[in-house]
């Protein structure tokens, strides 16, 4: 069996699926990879259903900088998916715990 690669229909299914509304604690949104290239990516199967999700939301949110590094690396295949993600990213401003965060 050939490897599955970010473009192969298996890839995307992984994708589009680790992210719901259930994923919203105490108020905030945990952003993760699969959400985010889901609502960048117009091949996503639930692509649509992330972005009308993202343009309801008015909570904060939350990341890591692994989700940043994931989703450019992921989008890298799209015209200019890089910058779109960076853009979003930016514009969203999630918080980012860091490390030496207590």
């Amino acid at each position: 069996m050939a490897p599955s690669t970010a473009g192969s229909p298996i890839w995307r299914n992984v994708i589009a699926s680790t992210c719901s509304r259930a994923s919203v604690v105490a108020g905030e949104l945990l952003l993760d990879t699969g959400a985010l290239v889901s609502h960048l990516d117009r091949s996503q199967s639930r692509h649509r259903e992330f972005v009308e999700f993202f343009e309801e939301w008015a909570g904060p949110v939350v990341s890591t900088e692994a989700v940043l590094t994931e989703a450019t690396h992921l989008l890298s295949r799209t015209a200019n998916g890089i910058e779109v993600c960076l853009r979003f990213f930016l514009a969203a401003r999630p918080w980012c715990p860091r490390r030496d965060s207590p």
